[in-house]
């Protein structure tokens, strides 16, 4: 049982952590993640001692193996997004095989100052980028980031590979939080492009990784268009069906789209090249004089079918729009 097997190695974990020092112990994703505090120097000798009493710990009481990824100490809690995604990559290249339980990443990564460009990246900045159909920021931000790869001397994959994550993340983040669902193609598209990391050259990862933000932005784009247009639609078909209602107006029709006044009357405006009141008026009198040559009703009881209160305002209206009384 996958879930028991996590929880038990988070107990174990828990509890062997708070021997040595100050720490936070939690199941995030598919890993027990451990943040241990203290000086320099003991630090130093917890890294040391700590994951070998987790691994026997866990043999001894789970029959199971455990790998476990370590990252450089850092002074910054805010270095903790960094940190983790150390110990993710030792993880990646630990060896199973050659019976590696334990990886610091400064053992394998020394010149990892060189990727540090990508925990400067502006992922806020992105994922606006990415819903605002902000192309320009998107392709200087990829320029940028592959200028810095090719600099790299060593382990250019693993940096490329976290790129491709970041920006893949950023992109169904955006389409989740705008489109609400996300076509099965960005999915098939991301294994592709990193499938491509291996044996490609820089600049075919570097187009096929824009191509895929362009698609994310153009989908994005399309779906604001649609939502326009279906808000417009929505709001006709509810004025026809209740414009004799006298407190029909822009902020309760508003509230009916689910939309603020402000955001809806700007959309109807743009869409329809009429204000909304202009719409809504005419409907009412169009009504109106349909009733005025068709029946016998008074003056007052057409005002009222046609959503006016005051019969007096109603009588200026009709003036007003027909030219006649």
């Amino acid at each position: 049982n996958r879930e028991f097997q996590m929880f038990s190695l988070y107990q174990i974990i828990q509890e062997i952590a708070k021997k040595y020092s100050k720490s936070e112990v939690f199941i995030f994703s598919s890993y027990v993640i451990c943040i241990v505090t203290g000086n320099s120097n003991e630090l130093e000798e917890i890294r040391d001692i700590l994951p070998i009493d987790i691994i026997d710990t866990a043999k001894k009481l789970l029959n199971e193996q455990v790998v476990i990824g370590i990252s450089e100490p850092y002074n910054d809690l805010f270095q903790t997004r960094k940190a983790y995604r150390e110990t993710i990559t030792a993880l990646d290249y630990m060896n199973t095989e050659e019976n590696e339980n334990i990886l610091f990443i400064g053992d394998i990564e020394r010149i990892f100052s060189k990727s540090d460009f990508l925990y400067e990246l502006d992922e806020g900045s992105l994922l606006l980028a990415l819903k605002t159909n902000d192309l320009s920021y998107v392709e200087e931000m990829i320029t940028k980031s592959f200028e810095e790869i090719s600099n790299a001397t060593n382990y250019r994959l693993s940096i490329l590979r976290m790129l491709v994550s970041i920006i893949y993340v950023n992109n169904i983040r955006a389409l989740r939080e705008t489109v609400g669902e996300m076509d099965s193609q960005f999915d098939q598209w991301y294994q592709r492009i990193i499938e491509t990391l291996e044996y490609e050259e820089l600049s075919v990862v570097q187009y096929e990784l824009l191509t895929f933000c362009r698609e994310t932005m153009e989908q994005i784009l399309n779906n604001r268009i649609n939502i326009k247009n279906s808000l417009v639609i929505e709001s006709l078909e509810y004025l026809k069906e209740n414009y004799h209602d006298s407190n029909v107006t822009l902020k309760s029709t508003s509230q009916y789209l689910n939309v603020s006044a402000s955001y809806f009357s700007t959309i109807f405006k743009k869409e329809t090249g009429r204000s909304f009141i202009d719409t809504l008026t005419e409907m009412k009198l169009n009504k109106a004089k349909e009733l005025v040559l068709t029946t016998d009703y008074k003056m007052f009881e057409i005002a009222l079918e046609c959503g006016y209160d005051d019969q007096h305002y109603f009588s200026y209206s009709f003036k007003k729009y027909f030219g006649v009384s």
